[in-house]
């Protein structure tokens, strides 16, 4: 999926792609600019064969008007425009899914990166990236959220060839109206090796890069990674253990940092030894200046702060991992947690022997948040359903709104008792008896002053690697 051009054929390749983003988007530019623009990097159709990699997304309506959505499809690496699917007049707070698979214009085997732009109203959007749907017990589940405000300096804590079996790849989409130049700039955690990868895209394509092809990195060694661009950028991280021969297959994906002014980090989930699985969080230090990190923790549903947990000083783009499993004596059970000292990008792991699921820290907290997907036993009685860890940041208490997908409707609307500062609260769809089983919802949480932070947890228990996680949305990402 990487191409290897001389200088004069970029600069060629570039004026083409630019004037063929520019003819596709010329007549809705020309009528009206778009209220939000989402880019999803990475979007595919059987890739791999019939139960390879599928990526359902989910787009939500997060204003107080009607939507009118397009989808612009462009093919990976070469970045020529595939197809426009539209929706017209999606409902306030409400949800509508895109399914490759089902989509007939859309070659089998392909890889895509994909635009949204919505008019009337902004939008959120959700990747859900699938494999071996067919074969449950070698499945793989992911997901990233869609990337609306991109960035020039965007940080990757978790950057692997091989280190314990996984291999990370990551997408970078160019978010900006001109070509895009980026220099990736990868240390290992030990910070005694370091190497350099340069690439560029057209505005609105994606470039897939994968460690094994055409870079130094060591087998064995986990990195950070710093990307800077000329152009804005969005980067999505895929982590994968399922090399040939692997009796249990495992994944999870996490959004690139954007570098931010940020103080503090809030991570409403994380585990230590609950069915099977413990988090592990890695820290990149995302400042200009060296930073010491440091970490307090609540138990689900109490206020109490404990285990203040320190660092060594970390240099300007120096990540360090930190494991609930074998390095604390907490007791077993759910958390949540809030990282100080400077400005971090925290990466959440959570891994068991046979499931993996990731997502990375909050940085600041908002009154509202939404949750594009959110279902109670869809697949039936062991299929997907989706408990949120909504932590508070000072907020009091809570409302969560469920707007069901077939009908846009407003089924319920639960007030929610916040425990206290930074300590998080578990919502389960399946104990929320006026939703109805089978059923894709919409949510809209909404707090008093104090903020809130959420994450959404997807589970099934089909077999396999049915565990992925996604954060919450403020309207802007």
């Amino acid at each position: 999926m990487r191409t290897r051009l001389t200088r004069g054929l970029l600069a060629a390749v570039a004026v083409v792609l630019a004037a063929m983003w520019a003819n596709a988007t010329a007549h809705r530019s020309a009528a009206t600019e778009p209220t939000t623009t989402v880019y999803l990097p990475n979007i595919t159709k059987m890739l791999g064969g019939p139960d390879g990699w599928q990526t359902p997304f989910i787009v939500q309506n997060v204003g107080t008007a009607s939507a009118d959505i397009t989808m612009d499809f462009y093919g990976a690496g070469e970045g020529q425009f595939v197809k426009t699917r539209t929706v017209s007049g999606l409902a306030p707070r409400s949800s509508v899914v895109e399914d490759p698979n089902s989509d007939s214009d859309l070659g089998a085997g392909g890889a895509y990166s994909v635009v949204v732009r919505s008019f009337g109203s902004p939008i959120v959007a959700l990747v859900n990236e699938h494999q071996n749907v067919r074969t449950p017990d070698r499945q793989e589940a992911l997901s990233y959220g869609g990337i609306s405000g991109g960035a020039t300096r965007v940080l990757l804590p978790y950057i692997t060839k091989s280190a314990g079996g996984w291999l990370t790849t990551f997408i970078v989409q160019n978010l900006g109206t001109g070509f895009a130049t980026v220099t990736v700039q990868f240390r290992s955690f030990d910070g005694s090796r370091t190497s350099t990868l340069p690439l560029s895209m057209a505005p609105g394509r994606s470039q897939f890069v994968d460690l094994r092809v055409g870079l130094t990195l060591a087998d064995g060694v986990e990195y950070s990674a710093v990307l800077t661009s000329d152009q804005p950028i969005g980067v999505v991280v895929n982590a994968h253990d399922d090399a040939p021969g692997t009796p249990q297959p495992r994944g999870f994906s996490y959004n690139g940092v954007p570098a931010t002014t940020g103080q503090d980090a809030f991570l409403p989930y994380l585990v230590r030894n609950v069915a099977g699985r413990s988090s592990r969080l890695i820290i990149e230090n995302a400042g200009l200046t060296s930073a010491t990190p440091a970490m307090s923790f609540s138990r689900l549903g109490i206020a109490e702060q404990f285990a203040l947990q320190s660092f060594e000083r970390l240099e300007p783009g120096a990540a360090r991992s930190f494991d609930l499993g074998p390095e604390t004596r907490f007791p077993d059970g759910e958390y949540s947690a809030r990282v100080t000292g400077g400005q971090f990008a925290v990466a959440i792991a959570t891994t068991g022997p046979g499931s993996a699921m990731g997502y990375t820290a909050i940085g600041g907290a908002a009154t509202t948040l939404y949750l594009p997907n959110v279902t109670r036993r869809l697949g039936g009685e062991s299929g997907w359903s989706t408990p949120i860890y909504l932590q508070s940041i000072a907020a009091r208490t809570a409302s969560v709104s469920w707007y069901r997908f077939s009908d846009q409707v407003l089924v319920s609307k639960t007030i929610v008792s916040m425990p206290g500062p930074y300590a998080s609260v578990k919502i389960d769809p399946r104990e929320t008896s006026a939703l109805a089983d089978g059923t894709q919802y919409a949510v809209v949480v909404e707090s008093d002053a104090g903020g809130i932070a959420a994450i959404v947890t997807e589970l099934n228990f089909q077999g396999g690697d049915g565990a992925m996680q996604y954060e919450a949305f403020t309207i802007a990402r």
